[in-house]
């Protein structure tokens, strides 16, 4: 009896751990619940995978399930310690709409602005991270996150703003992280490349490291770390 029941126990443990870590994998969006001091905006839903020996373009694989914009959420919430309470503002996403110009109407993307993405939410600060690009030469340019030929790389950007009147308060060029990508990356098989997703959540907070803690405009303003808990020492 006493064997059956420590087997029970082991078992049920094991239910309980895979859980823990499924819903870890696949926990919502949080959205804001009492104080906040930086709210963090991203979206980086997208890898895209480039030949480069073709002039072909870039294939683009919906990577949701890699949890990047989590990713980012964590990544500053430890450069940040516990001194600030930081949450995820969840990305509404961009819309299409037509407008005119001159005899023709235009169909364009309109991209949210940073008070569109934070109605609802009251922090003091925001961090809105996002793709960029970077050209290495005259033929090479990296966009966002993805594959160059056999290079793995993430170009992003991140953007301060105040949380009371939206001013940007730093924006910071882009910085990016590269790497060896696994081989025989496909896209059909991309977002199931567990290497790949791995090696892309490092690339990533290594980028963001650098982003938040880089004193850029020849040292003229303060890293993006230490203008946040500034403005948190600086509260009343």
């Amino acid at each position: 009896m006493r064997l059956t029941v420590i087997a029970l126990l082991l078992v049920m443990s094991g239910t309980a751990t895979a859980v823990a870590q499924t819903a870890k994998q696949n926990r919502p969006a949080q959205t804001q619940t009492g104080h906040c001091d930086v709210g963090v905006v991203s979206n980086l839903t997208k890898f895209k995978i480039k030949d480069a020996g073709t002039s072909d373009p870039a294939v683009v694989v919906p990577v949701e399930p890699w949890h990047l914009d989590e990713v980012v959420v964590d990544t500053v919430r430890a450069a940040l310690g516990n001194r600030l309470v930081v949450q995820r503002i969840p990305y509404r996403g961009e819309k299409v709409e037509s407008r005119p110009f001159l005899l023709w109407q235009l169909t364009v993307q309109v991209r949210p602005s940073i008070r569109q993405l934070a109605s609802g939410t009251r922090c003091s600060r925001y961090v809105f991270v996002e793709e960029d690009s970077v050209a290495l030469n005259d033929s090479v340019r990296f966009y966002g996150i993805g594959i160059y030929g056999s290079v793995l790389h993430v170009v992003i950007r991140a953007r301060l703003y105040d949380g009371e009147t939206f001013k940007a308060l730093l924006l910071n060029p882009s910085t990016y992280a590269t790497g060896r990508a696994p081989e025989s990356v496909t896209p059909g098989r991309a977002a199931q490349n567990t290497q790949l997703r791995e090696a892309t959540q490092q690339l990533l907070v290594r980028s963001l490291n650098e982003e938040l803690s880089a004193r850029y405009n020849l040292g003229l303003f303060p890293p993006m770390k230490e203008l946040l808990v500034r403005a948190r020492t600086a509260a009343p």
